[in-house]
């Protein structure tokens, strides 16, 4: 029994980290297992959108859906560290011998970058690609911010360009 949890915590950890790289090193269309977290960002914007439309004015409306983005971002980051949890989680159990104790070290593992052993014997190579994986995923996500911020100024100067052909001021 203990293999079969292995194998799923080791299958949930290889999914997150192979839709991490094919989000933010690859970044295209998804198609397969990067689609989670498409559905992360899509739920994301379907809370700010429900909450756009108690909104009255155009004003209203754009000041609540403005922070869509970031908490995208956030909500991003959260779903990664959620499954990654899971994953090491289910991989612990067999030296843990407790589902709650292994997401216990995993928790720690990833984001202390260090471990608590708790009960049975150590797994320290679990705890020590723990760590890692969180250092390589948050170095990751801010590596992708001037991307996006390049995005968005391209966009805003292009909105520039539409309203000066409009006749409105381009300030």
């Amino acid at each position: 029994m203990n293999a079969i949890f292995f194998i799923l915590g080791l299958l949930i950890f290889i999914i997150t980290i192979t839709g991490i790289l094919f989000v933010l090193v690859l970044p295209r269309q998804p198609t397969g297992v990067e689609r989670a977290t498409l559905v992360v960002n899509r739920a994301v914007r379907l809370i700010f959108l429900t909450l756009s439309r108690l909104a009255r004015t155009y004003e209203q409306k754009d000041a609540v859906l403005a922070p869509t983005a970031p908490v995208a971002l956030i909500a991003q980051l959260l779903f990664w560290a959620a499954t990654l949890i899971l994953g090491l989680g289910l991989m612990l159990m067999p030296t843990t011998h407790s589902f709650p104790l292994g997401l216990l070290q995993a928790l720690t593992s990833l984001f202390t970058v260090g471990a608590i052993h708790i009960g049975g014997r150590a797994n320290t190579a679990i705890d020590i690609v723990a760590g890692a994986t969180w250092v390589i995923i948050v170095a990751l996500q801010i590596a992708y911010l001037p991307t996006l911020y390049n995005a968005f100024s391209r966009r805003e100067s292009l909105v520039a360009l539409l309203e000066s052909r409009a006749g409105a001021p381009a300030w």
